[in-house]
């Protein structure tokens, strides 16, 4: 479910861990509430349900507390799985895993809700590795699919690689360019 983007997955486990999917809704906005998401409202167990709403600050809240769970870190940094019965093999959604630091989290993309991911990775800051959290949400939202994920994934890219660029360079602020020096005379 995490590596592809299962919604059915998503929905059989609502099933099965609550009896139904109006259950695990109810303790899905529970769980939400507890971690503070004061701007989460749950009305669905997959990411395809409309009623879903979130903020990039309360699902990083959520994103701080799944990774610390050991079990949890491992599923969102595999890249790809082999399918059972010789079906071949289905790789992640996230296009950013495995570069910029990227060791995971989770994408999730509609029409409706447009492109978004939370991504985990890892930077050196003062010489101290540290797992940097970030959120793009809702980029082209009610625009296509396609251009949704095109939107996401630039921006996302770029957040990534100025945290990545900060932490090298050390600074505690927005990375900001040194200018370029002046050509030599000849």
């Amino acid at each position: 479910m995490l590596i592809l983007s299962g919604n059915n997955i998503a929905w059989l486990l609502a099933r099965w861990t609550a009896g139904s999917e109006a259950a695990f809704v109810r303790r899905m906005n529970v769980a939400a509430a507890d971690l503070g998401m004061t701007r989460t409202a749950f009305t669905g167990s997959c990411g395809m349900d409309v009623g879903n709403t979130s903020t990039a600050s309360d699902l990083l809240a959520l994103a701080r507390t799944v990774m610390r769970n050991e079990v949890f870190r491992e599923i969102v940094a595999i890249p790809s799985i082999t399918l059972p019965e010789g079906r071949g093999e289905a790789r992640t959604t996230n296009r950013l895993l495995g570069q910029y630091g990227v060791v995971g989290l989770k994408t999730g993309t509609s029409t409706p809700a447009g492109g978004n991911v939370l991504w985990a990775a890892y930077a050196d800051v003062y010489g101290e590795r540290r797992l940097v959290l970030g959120a793009v949400l809702a980029q082209r939202q009610g625009r296509s699919p396609v251009r949704a994920r095109a939107s996401v994934w630039s921006h996302s890219r770029r957040l990534v690689r100025a945290v990545q660029r900060a932490a090298l360079d050390g600074s505690t602020g927005p990375h900001v360019p040194h200018p370029a020096p002046a050509p030599a005379s000849t």
